[in-house]
């Protein structure tokens, strides 16, 4: 959501990717010059809480000396380095044009690196022609003296002049997010187009008669030309979200009158309650330190979160016309749900119990767009980290000290059993509460053993149990619109023979495409897929391969006989059964029947495989000697997860 659309961010905050590529042509040797500079601080830009300086480093300003006003080759350009202002000659400098004295100009753009455009990109002639300057905000002046004497240019820039008058903040909005909104109004102009008409069009118009938002400490800022016209009605403000084009509208309550100094900024606040509604009172931002699939929630309280973007990711969720509960593991777990269309989040009132739900967005047709799990429990997980000693490679992991999902880390009962994932998927499955019996070969249950929990609609109807609702050829496509559908191993024939003449499948994960990055094994980031809280990540080996589980050892372990899980260093790990990939029903053996409980622990690193064989690592959990070992099972096993820190 942040930056999908390549032509916006053009226009916003990278118009320099056009050409970024591009070899700049070697500047003309100037080692014999130097160049004394005094920069004034602009007017308006008084230091804040978060920024402490008008400037910031990498903010450049490009100098044109005796009106050679190229836009696209400066002569010089003054880069601030946090202190001082550095200055690199261009190729079009050429020092036998300049007098004992004269005049420059400077432009200023927060965004843009000038040096780096295409002089044959169509933005680049937007650019040049004055259309774009930074969608018309601040800074530029070409009524300024130099001085040149015994090879010293002295520049003393100390009066900047705004191209645009007035400046409209709209307070509330997350500054990291100023620039997926655009504003316009029916009384304020901008100097030119933020972008040419028909270059980005999202059913509500072309782009082209809105500005763009830039960051501000108060939220988002909006620049416009002088206005134009009598003001004979009330100023009419429209909002764009440009991620999705949808248009939120607000009218002043009076007429207005506006005058305005090309030497000064006429400032407008506007609070974004007028356009996106106002934020719930009383409820606590789960999404304050970031966004994830899942969150932790505290019984009985008021909470909402970001249903802007997937995941803990920048991409845009689209399409979204309500919110619904696709389960609750305890009724009256969630007592109500809402989604704020302005503001893009998701509320939810949280009865008493603890427990675990799943909350699901959905489109106009009915559809889920993305779900995130709510785990309603009083856990707090940065008080009671484990850390692991440093291994040979210095790398260092702080586990959860239970499963996700658990709702207590004592090993009685299965509080501490927590949920079931599929590896790579980001929504959870319930795990076993009871000992279940299977057929071996059909994967049924016997004698009525299923050990599937009970669980519950928004109003505490009983929903259908994840073994009934199991399905065949998954696809990540399909996981999204069915977050409560657990895919079966996929057997798809390859058209393939191996050396014995039999078919070769494709098997083992639970869907299309495979993805070995899928809980960020490879690329060792968080990943949209990730189904850990804020701050936690599924573990993964370290790059040197490591495992993040080599800290627990068969010796050093105490296994619990009644209870049916291992200790070491004071950390519980129950035997939590699985959720089968044949059939999608629990295995928990039952050990009055012979049987002996186990379970695995996710590992986001892909198991070694053939070809066609796809599998995840796991740690594995049994009594005997295979206890704390490394294993590798296909994808579409459930087994259980354990977060570590980010």
């Amino acid at each position: 959501m942040k930056r999908i659309f390549a032509i916006l961010a053009a226009a916003t905050a990278a118009l320099s990717i056009v050409s970024c590529n591009k070899e700049q042509p070697a500047a003309k040797p100037a080692a014999d010059i130097k160049v004394n500079v005094k920069v004034a601080a602009p007017d308006g830009d008084a230091d804040t809480k978060a920024v402490k300086t008008a400037w910031e480093d990498g903010d450049r300003i490009y100098v044109y000396f005796n009106g050679d006003i190229t836009f696209n080759a400066p002569q010089l350009t003054l880069t601030y380095n946090g202190a001082d202002w550095e200055a690199s000659f261009g190729s079009t400098f050429d020092e036998s044009k300049l007098g004992a004295s004269g005049s420059f100009a400077v432009f200023y753009d927060k965004f843009v690196d000038i040096t780096e455009f295409d002089s044959n990109s169509s933005l680049s002639a937007l650019y040049k022609s004055r259309m774009i300057y930074r969608n018309g905000l601040e800074l530029y002046e070409n009524y300024l003296s130099y001085t040149f004497s015994d090879n010293v240019i002295s520049l003393d820039i100390n009066n900047w002049t705004y191209l645009t008058s007035v400046q409209v903040v709209v307070e509330g909005i997350d500054s990291d997010k100023a620039g997926n909104y655009a504003l316009m109004s029916n009384y304020l102009y901008h100097q030119t187009p933020a972008l040419k008409s028909g270059q980005i069009s999202y059913g509500t118009g072309s782009v082209d008669q809105f500005m763009l938002g830039y960051p501000n400490a108060d939220g988002a800022a909006f620049y416009f030309g002088q206005p134009f016209g009598s003001v004979t009605d009330k100023y009419k403000f429209t909002l764009l979200d440009i991620t999705t084009g949808e248009t939120y509208e607000w009218m002043t309550e009076d007429k207005k009158s506006l005058r305005t100094n090309r030497n000064k900024l006429t400032a407008i606040k506007i609070d974004a309650s007028k356009f996106l509604g106002e934020l719930p009172e009383g409820y606590k931002n789960l999404s304050a330190e970031g966004t994830a699939n899942s969150y932790i929630a505290k019984p009985s309280s008021k909470v909402y979160f970001d249903a802007s973007v997937k995941g803990n990711s920048a991409e845009a969720l689209a399409g979204v016309a309500g919110v619904n509960l696709v389960w609750q593991s305890e009724k009256s777990l969630v007592t109500s749900l809402e989604y704020i269309p302005g503001r893009k989040i998701i509320t939810a009132e949280l009865g008493s119990a603890s427990g675990n739900a799943l909350i699901a967005a959905y489109n106009a047709e009915g559809e889920v767009v993305w779900s995130w799990h709510l785990w309603v429990t009083d856990y707090e997980p940065e008080k009671s980290l484990f850390t692991t000693e440093a291994n040979a490679a210095g790398t260092v992991w702080k586990f959860m000290d239970r499963n996700l999902g658990a709702l207590s880390k004592t090993p009685e009962g299965f509080d501490s059993h927590g949920l079931l994932y599929q590896w790579g998927r980001k929504d959870p499955f319930a795990a076993a509460v009871s000992y279940t019996n299977q057929n071996p070969d059909t994967y049924e249950y016997i004698d009525g053993k299923d050990g599937e929990p009970v669980y519950y609609d928004i109003d505490n109807n009983e929903v259908k149990s994840f073994r009934l609702k199991a399905a065949k050829n998954g696809s990540v496509e399909l996981a999204v619109k069915n977050p409560d559908v657990f895919y079966l191993n996929l057997k798809i024939d390859t058209g393939e023979l191996d050396e014995y003449e039999l078919p070769i499948y494709d098997q083992g994960d639970w869907g299309k495409p495979t993805n070995d990055d899928a809980w960020g094994g490879v690329s060792m980031a968080k990943t949209i897929n990730d189904p850990c809280p804020v701050g936690y990540k599924v573990p993964v080996n370290d790059a040197s391969g490591n495992t993040p589980y080599a800290w627990l050892k068969f010796a050093s372990m105490t296994w619990d006989t009644v209870n049916y899980g291992a200790t070491q260093d004071g950390q519980w790990f129950p035997a939590t059964g699985t959720r089968v990939y044949e059939g999608g029903g629990l295995d928990f053996p039952d050990p009055a029947l012979g049987g002996n409980p186990y379970s695995g622990l996710w590992i986001g690193t892909k198991g070694s495989a053939s070809e066609h064989s796809h599998y995840g690592q796991y740690m594995f959990i049994i009594n005997g000697k295979r206890t704390f070992k490394v294993n590798k099972d296909s994808r579409s096993q459930g087994l259980s997860l354990r977060c570590v820190a980010e």
